[in-house]
């Protein structure tokens, strides 16, 4: 059975307005049942495209998988309802958990030392974390008070070798006074 270009026009026509439908329900900002109906149209042209898609005429020409993937009835339980922490994560707590409990018994005397000075390593680490940062943040003060001070100074000059009168240089400090003083 050969299929038609009437047929063929047919189905690229149903597709272009569920497209369409599509669209321009992504994009409205109707109210919820305005919504709701435009989807059910939508819905309806649809399954009215899947119905003549499914007419033999059409099976020679339609490209689908032969084998479909079984779904996975354990997928939600495995990985969307997942509570476990990774294990790295996992390790770093419990690690955390174990110096704090106070009722860990092989936690001795002796070890109290070493976590403190665990802790006093880690603060000096952070200490340094924090300065390095500083010191960044006072260089790129330093640039851009340079680089201000350079803008300032081009503008200066510019502005000295197109004015030849010292009158017209007053005119301009009172026309910048006057643009910076905010009055309206």
């Amino acid at each position: 059975m050969e299929i038609d270009s009437k047929d063929m026009e047919s189905l690229r026509i149903k597709f272009g307005q569920i497209l369409e439908s599509l669209s321009s329900i992504l994009m409205s900002n109707q109210p919820w049942p305005e919504l709701l109906s435009q989807f059910n149209a939508t819905i309806a042209k649809y399954e009215s495209l899947i119905s003549e898609l499914q007419h033999e005429k059409y099976s020679l020409c339609l490209v689908h998988p032969h084998l479909l993937q079984k779904e996975d009835p354990e997928f939600f339980p495995r990985v969307m309802l997942r509570t476990k922490l990774i294990p790295a994560v996992e390790d770093q707590q419990n690690e955390l958990l174990a110096i704090n409990d106070p009722s860990n018994s092989s936690q001795t005397q002796a070890a109290k030392p070493t976590d403190e000075d665990h802790v006093k390593k880690e603060l000096q680490d952070y200490q340094n974390h924090i300065d390095e940062k500083q010191y960044y943040i006072q260089q790129l003060i330093d640039l851009t008070t340079d680089f201000k001070n350079g803008l300032e100074n081009n503008f200066k000059n510019k502005v000295n070798r197109n004015f030849d009168t010292t009158d017209d240089m007053i005119e301009l400090n009172r026309t910048i006074q006057f643009m910076s003083s905010g009055i309206q």
